[in-house]
């Protein structure tokens, strides 16, 4: 009779698949470390495809992971573009967009689109590793491509990517993360292996 009861509490899935807690608890750690470091990344809010219930597979875990490494990269990104853009007031921050940009030569540039950086924000960039580039008239991000050296590795803007560049990052082999972090796996393979 015990045996019985016993048998009761144990899940049907655990039976035809014993390391399924292991993994469900393995992928609820790692969306958690994501959702910590970037919690805008779009791996986020991917839907799962697998049966109610049934627990996370190895490629989802690994999905997660490898997110996480981005994340790891480009957030700190992403703060030095808010960091940036915040040295103005509120209405300019709302209107100007900071794009910084990591490539393939080393070269590390800060960015503004349409209108020059403010002093504050020159020094800021400067500060932060990076070199100011004059504005270019054009999007901050297509700034950004125009006037790097080398293949780009990641970048990070203060405010969302737009459609035009969305479609430019995605052109030049771009992985968009969140809405405001992208990295070119294709250009630094020993870090994000190709999926």
């Amino acid at each position: 009779m015990q045996l019985a009861a016993d048998r009761e509490r144990v899940e049907p899935e655990d039976i035809f698949d014993p390391l399924a807690p292991v993994r469900t608890q393995i992928y609820i750690a790692a969306r958690q470390d994501l959702q910590r470091i970037q919690p805008n990344n779009y791996a986020l809010s991917v839907p799962s495809l697998r049966p109610l219930g049934a627990a996370p597979t190895n490629n989802e875990i690994g999905q997660l992971k490898y997110e996480f490494q981005i994340a790891q990269v480009t957030q700190p990104f992403a703060d030095t573009a808010s960091r940036i853009a915040g040295l103005v007031d509120s209405r300019a921050q709302q209107h100007r967009t900071i794009a910084v940009l990591q490539t393939s030569k080393g070269t590390f540039i800060a960015v503004s689109g349409y209108r020059e950086m403010e002093r504050a924000q020159r020094d800021a960039a400067i500060g932060a590793g990076a070199t100011p580039i004059e504005a270019a008239g054009v999007d901050a991000e297509m700034a950004a491509f125009k006037n790097a050296e080398g293949e780009p590795l990641l970048i990070a803007t203060s405010r969302p990517f737009c459609p035009d560049c969305r479609a430019e990052i995605q052109g030049r082999g771009g992985y968009i993360t969140s809405p405001t972090t992208a990295v070119f796996p294709r250009n630094i393979p020993r870090v994000f292996p190709l999926r």
